[in-house]
């Protein structure tokens, strides 16, 4: 097989990873020869086990093949860690990405200057304005902005980079013929007319939880800096905010109420070791080495409010097709139902925990039974 192919037969092996694909690395010295050698040869690697070696010592190409056919017919390129074109950045970490599926016109991304803007799925209508205004402003000044294309901070970083005639990169936790939230298709398609839409999982990779931790680390490092928008002290932004740090990365942070669990993780890395940042120029005045474009105007941000007064719907809830909700998703829907639709008004007048109110909007989603709006409204399908 090309190499190429032979990268794409290594990557789609299950239960391989890139600290495996590292020591195989190190032992036999690129990827022609992990597939050459026997199976003898695979013994005594670290960390590779007897049901590695069995799948190393399985060349057949049909799985590689599949995926190979799915990237022509889906206009995916593949960029592998032998690649001149290879991110610098990636290169640096201990379990680099050994194999990028990218979609999208910006394959350089060495000759681009980036800053990852990344926050909350649940952000609050002053978390999307400011990172709105912030992410336009760089993009403004010719900044290639990063995220990871998920509900809340990371679609309006995405979308205020648009609006402002910018390029950005989206990283996503599954395959690249898998769309992430599923509302965000259209999205995806306008990010990779300017700029790319990337991923290290093969495609038919479902959006798997423990994907995304993963992924954080090519948003962080693929960029100069990051800008944490909003997270509490458990959120992923903060997995990627420690990814920046220990990679030696600039961090940055807007400031938040301190009354909201959406600010607790911000005001935590401006306390410890972020850059309390109001506007892009915080950010852009650290790189005086770095030519940009001058901003000549604020962007200004065109997102709904949390507060707009929504019309009751007139649903009946002791319809049959409400009768598998647990009570908790009962309580949910009769608050969207008075009137309660942005996420903030959820959390403040439900009794429930905010990670119980994520994760219940979250099956009401599944099961058909409500849908997203803009600003992170809800309403009932």
């Amino acid at each position: 097989m090309p190499k190429r192919e032979l990268w794409v037969w290594l990557n789609a092996m299950h239960g391989m990873n890139d600290v495996k694909i590292n020591n195989l690395l190190d032992r036999f010295g690129d990827v022609d020869q992990i597939y050459a050698a026997k199976e003898a040869d695979y013994a005594d690697i670290p960390s590779i086990s007897p049901k590695d070696i069995a799948n190393l010592c399985d060349k057949s190409p049909t799985k590689a093949n599949n995926i190979i056919r799915i990237i022509k017919s889906s206009l995916i390129k593949v960029i592998t860690f032998d690649d001149e074109n290879y991110p610098v950045g990636l290169r640096q970490l201990p379990d680099p990405p050994h194999i990028l599926y990218v979609k999208g016109n910006l394959l350089n991304f060495s000759d681009s200057f980036m800053i990852s803007v990344v926050g909350t799925r649940t952000n609050s209508q002053y978390g999307a304005e400011m990172t709105y205004q912030i992410a336009g402003d760089l993009a403004k000044a010719g900044v290639v902005t990063v995220s990871g294309m998920a509900r809340g901070i990371d679609t309006v970083a995405h979308r205020a980079t648009l609006d402002a005639g910018g390029k950005t990169v989206a990283v996503l936790g599954c395959g690249l013929d898998v769309v992430y939230p599923p509302e965000n298709k259209a999205l995806m398609d306008e990010i990779c007319q300017s700029g790319a839409v990337m991923t290290e999982f093969p495609p038919t990779t479902p959006p798997l939880a423990y994907n995304f931790p993963k992924r954080n680390r090519i948003v962080a490092c693929l960029s100069s800096g990051t800008l944490v928008v909003e997270g509490s002290k458990s959120s992923g932004s903060l997995i990627t905010a420690r990814l920046a740090i220990d990679n030696s990365r600039d961090l940055f942070a807007i400031p938040g109420n301190a009354g909201k669990y959406t600010s607790e993780g911000t005001n935590m890395l401006i306390q410890n070791c972020a850059k309390l940042v109001s506007n892009a120029n915080d950010i852009l005045s650290e790189y005086p080495n770095v030519k940009f474009n001058i901003i000549k105007e604020t962007t200004k941000p065109e997102i709904k409010s949390p507060n707009t007064v929504v019309k009751k719907q007139e649903i009946n809830l002791n319809d049959s097709k409400y009768s598998n909700v647990s009570p908790n998703e009962r309580a949910l829907l009769e608050l969207i139902l008075s009137g309660n639709t942005n996420i903030e008004q959820i959390f403040s007048e439900s009794s429930l925990s905010p990670s119980d109110v994520n994760s219940s909007l979250t099956l009401l989603e599944i099961k058909g039974l409500i849908r997203q709006t803009a600003g992170k409204n809800y309403e009932i399908a």
